[in-house]
């Protein structure tokens, strides 16, 4: 067991989503040490409105700086990336350089040869990066892959749905449908979910072909705020197809389904559990017949499996706590630092390599239809 350590994180930025990052980090005994703001007063306000929420006293806020300062500071381990994808490049390279371990928001990057980048120069230091996808930190997740190998037989089939309706302010305003910032879109954000998922489902495989379509563009900037993709995998001989939509304009469901030859495993809420509910999920059998020309009968067996005491807050509290159990603290020259174990640390760099390589080969395909269709 490697002596107990206090992980020391800085974040970058003050989007909406560092509530609920710095709620785990506290949650989990971390502690945010320094917060970088392009504007300092925006900066001290937000941490003076999240460490009242938190119950962090005043003397133990963080300093707030640039985020050359949150990198460079020797106060702080692991830094916390939510900024816009398009900037993200030099400063995960910069995180590096000056021995940081980076969690870092979805998408991970404008492309996966930026993620291979960055694992290079990190894996040569021992240190982590992992995207923040809480849903790959939760045990609903390993309880459905275990489900789906007890039902025998292959997956053939995977559809999965993430959508929202952000209303018009939202098309018109928000970063992720300006391609400068997010160039991905839809399939940058929700989409992201979609395509984790199929690969937690297809044991982390690539797959041998995809194929993307935008199916509607709009805002200001002509983001991306419809998307459909379909993935084939071929296992060992064995043709799996996932399909997956995402969007900003529908109403709000993320849902799932595995087809297997014998029964379904449906997910309602795949990317955060229902508030108030422990995460759960279906094994689904439907079987019918024609005893005559006119009578059809059908039948459901619904078997819920619920995974106790899972919630999206948990799910956000379990990924900070696979992060302290990556990293160890060594002694060296220059004073106490972290390192990350080698194997788990290569595992989600690795994932999020391969999350980013699918998305970006959909993205491919979808912009040489749309240039295509434009001839």
């Amino acid at each position: 067991m490697s002596e107990p350590f206090v992980l020391r994180v800085g974040i970058l930025g003050a989007a909406s989503i560092t509530w609920q990052v710095w709620d785990a980090i506290h949650h989990v005994g971390a502690v945010v040490t320094y917060v970088g703001c392009r504007d300092t007063a925006r900066g001290k306000e937000h941490v003076e409105a999240v460490c009242s929420k938190l119950g962090i006293p005043a003397e133990k806020y963080p300093s707030v700086g640039s985020y050359e300062e949150v990198i460079e500071s020797k106060e702080v381990d692991l830094v916390y990336i939510p900024i816009p994808t398009a900037l993200r490049h030099p400063l995960v390279l910069k995180c590096a350089e000056h021995h940081k371990h980076v969690v870092g928001e979805k998408p991970a990057a404008n492309t996966a040869d930026e993620v291979r980048q960055w694992v290079e120069a990190m894996d040569q230091r021992q240190l982590l990066f992992m995207d923040g996808t809480m849903l790959s930190h939760s045990r609903r997740v390993k309880e459905v892959n275990a489900t789906l190998k007890e039902l025998g037989r292959p997956v053939q089939y995977i559809n999965v749905h993430f959508t929202f309706n952000g209303g018009e302010d939202f098309v018109a305003k928000d970063i992720r449908l300006n391609p400068v910032l997010e160039p991905q879109g839809c399939l940058g954000d929700v989409g992201w979910y979609c395509v984790r998922y199929i690969l937690h489902l297809m044991g982390e495989a690539m797959p041998s072909e995809v194929s993307g379509r935008v199916i509607r563009r709009d805002g200001e900037h002509k983001g991306i705020v419809e998307f459909s993709g379909e993935i084939t995998f071929d296992v060992n001989g064995q043709l799996t197809v996932a399909s997956l939509f995402c969007g900003f304009d529908a109403c709000c469901q993320h849902t799932l389904t595995a087809f297997t030859p014998d029964a379904s495993v449906v997910l309602k809420d795949f990317a955060h559990p229902v508030v108030g509910q422990d995460a759960t999920y279906y094994v689904v059998r439907d079987k019918a017949n024609a005893t005559s020309a006119t009578d059809r009968h059908s039948w459901r067996e619904e078997e819920a499996h619920t995974v106790k005491d899972e919630s999206t807050n948990s799910q956000r509290y379990d990924m900070w706590r696979h992060i302290l159990d990556i990293l160890y603290p060594v002694e060296e020259e220059g004073g106490r630092r972290l390192k990350a174990k080698e194997e788990e640390s290569r595992h989600w760099a690795t994932l999020t390599w391969k999350t980013q390589a699918v998305l970006d080969k959909l993205l491919e395909s979808a912009l040489i239809a749309e240039q295509q269709a434009a001839q």
